[in-house]
């Protein structure tokens, strides 16, 4: 039983490991599609003077003057949110925006332990 037992344990430990890549993969994934949507945005208006997340979230996704949808997801999931449920947090510079998701256990640590952090630079104009 023992020998049973060992061998559960470790399939169970590796198919959770399995789960906890692919959702910080979706998460990163979702980031970058963020960042990408923001760089369009950039390049459509010529800055990106958005600092507030809500209203970030709503200008990338047709809320903006020309109703440009530079940030949409075809399986209808909610690309506001990280693998686990949690909002992915944006922190826009004049020249540099990051994302933060609080990471599996849902707690911000500053882009510690579990957080993910996705950081990037515009492009230059």
């Amino acid at each position: 039983w023992l020998c049973f037992y060992l061998i559960l344990m470790i399939g169970f430990l590796a198919h959770r490991r399995s789960i906890e890549k692919k959702a910080r993969n979706r998460t990163e994934v979702n980031m970058a599609a963020v960042v990408s949507a923001c760089e369009r945005y950039r390049s459509e208006y010529g800055s990106f003077d958005l600092r507030e997340q809500t209203v970030i979230y709503d200008a990338l996704t047709g809320g903006n003057i020309r109703g440009i949808r530079f940030l949409q997801r075809l399986d209808g999931s909610d690309i506001r949110l990280d693998a686990w449920g949690n909002v992915i947090r944006i922190t826009v510079g004049d020249d540099r925006i990051t994302l933060v998701s609080s990471g599996q256990n849902g707690v911000d640590e500053q882009g510690a332990k579990d957080d993910i952090v996705y950081s990037r630079r515009f492009g230059r104009r």
